[in-house]
C-alpha cells in the first residue's frame, strides 16, 4: 500500500509540474477550443515564451504540431480573434512553412496579444522568417513594442540574445557583417534603447553586438 501511494503522489507531482500554456481571459476560450481542435498530440509540451500583456499572462510552448488540414479549414472559414490567435498558433509550428504562412496572413498585429508571436519570431532561426517578423513590425505603433520592452525585459533580452546567436552561426559571412545591420537585431536594439531613453526598463538588454 504504502508504494502504491508513493507511485500516486510521484504521479500527482508530474501533473502538478506539467507545462500548460496560459491565455488572456479575453481569449482563453478560444485558445483552450483551438487547442483541443488543431493542436497534434505528441507527448508534453515545452515552455516557449512567457510575457505580460496589459497585466495578464501570455504563455506559449516553444513548438506545437498543427493538423495542416485543420489549420486551413479553420483559416478559410473562421474570423476576427479565432483566425488571428489560429495564425498566431500557427507561427509555433514544427514547420518552418507554416511559421512563415501563418506570419505571411497575419493581420491585426495592433493587437497587444498578437505582437508577442511576432517579436518572438525575430529570434526564429530561419533567416526568412526573422526578417519578414522584422518587417511587419516596422509598421507596428512603436507605443505597442515599447509597452511589451517595457513589461517584459527578459523576453526582449532573450530573443536579442537568439538573434545575435543565429546571425553569428548562419549569416555572418553571408549578408550582414556586422551584428547590428542584421534586421530583426537591429530593430530590438531601436526598441531597447528607446524604452532606455524613456526612463524604462534596463534589463532588457546588455551591449549591442558589432
Amino acid at each position: 500500500m504504502q508504494a502504491q501511494t508513493s507511485a500516486n503522489d510521484e504521479h500527482r507531482h508530474e501533473v502538478a509540474v506539467q507545462y500548460v500554456p496560459s491565455f488572456p481571459a479575453a481569449i482563453e476560450p478560444i485558445a483552450t477550443a483551438l487547442f483541443g481542435a488543431l493542436v497534434r498530440p505528441s507527448g508534453p509540451l515545452d515552455a516557449g515564451f512567457a510575457v505580460s500583456v496589459a497585466g495578464e499572462k501570455l504563455s506559449v510552448p516553444y513548438r506545437i504540431r498543427l493538423d495542416p488540414e485543420r489549420l486551413r479549414a479553420t483559416l478559410s472559414t473562421a474570423a476576427g480573434d479565432v483566425r488571428l490567435l489560429a495564425l498566431c498558433l500557427g507561427t509555433r509550428d514544427y514547420d518552418g512553412y507554416v511559421r512563415e504562412d501563418c506570419l505571411g496572413k497575419l493581420t491585426g498585429v495592433e493587437y497587444p496579444w498578437v505582437v508577442p508571436f511576432v517579436v518572438a519570431l525575430l529570434g526564429d532561426y530561419v533567416n526568412d522568417i526573422a526578417e519578414r517578423a522584422a518587417a511587419a513590425l516596422e509598421a507596428v505603433n512603436p507605443a505597442l513594442l515599447d509597452a511589451l520592452a517595457r513589461d517584459n525585459p527578459a523576453f526582449v533580452a532573450t530573443t536579442q540574445s537568439r538573434a545575435a546567436s543565429y546571425w553569428g552561426h548562419y549569416y555572418r559571412q553571408r549578408r550582414y557583417w556586422r551584428c547590428r545591420d542584421y534586421p530583426p537585431y537591429a530593430l530590438l536594439q531601436r526598441i531597447v534603447r528607446r524604452v532606455r531613453g524613456s526612463g524604462g526598463s534596463d534589463a532588457a538588454s546588455s551591449g549591442a553586438h558589432r
